[in-house]
């Protein structure tokens, strides 16, 4: 998280680390981009049931920034089936690369009914 803060500084971003209060417990999301708009939590695995726990947070923690787009924020690039998850659920994953961080943003919704 560190290491992702310190590169969005570095590209003239406004980052501020935020913590929110919930009842009965404090949750984390670890940043917010000002400038970006976007709410990032870290999450250190990208299995199911990890998913699911930082689907819920992230998505409850992002109503105290509304609008805001939602991101996690992996130490490795997630397999193909947890992009499905995120895209789906319209969730940014991030991952270290070398000295960046790349993004896979959620997929465009396609017409159709």
């Amino acid at each position: 998280m560190t290491a992702y803060l310190f590169h969005l500084t570095a590209k003239g971003h406004r980052v501020l680390r935020h913590r929110v209060l919930t009842d009965p417990v404090l949750a984390s999301t670890d940043l917010f981009d000002a400038t970006a708009g976007e709410v990032v939590m870290a999450c250190h695995r990208s299995h199911y049931p990890a998913l699911i726990a930082a689907y819920g947070v992230i998505s409850d923690c992002a109503r105290f920034f509304s609008p805001a787009r939602r991101a996690l924020l992996f130490t490795a690039e997630p397999g193909s089936v947890a992009k499905e998850f995120l895209s789906h659920h319209k969730i940014i994953a991030i991952w270290p690369e070398g000295e960046s961080f790349v993004r896979a943003d959620p997929a465009a919704e396609t017409g159709g009914a």
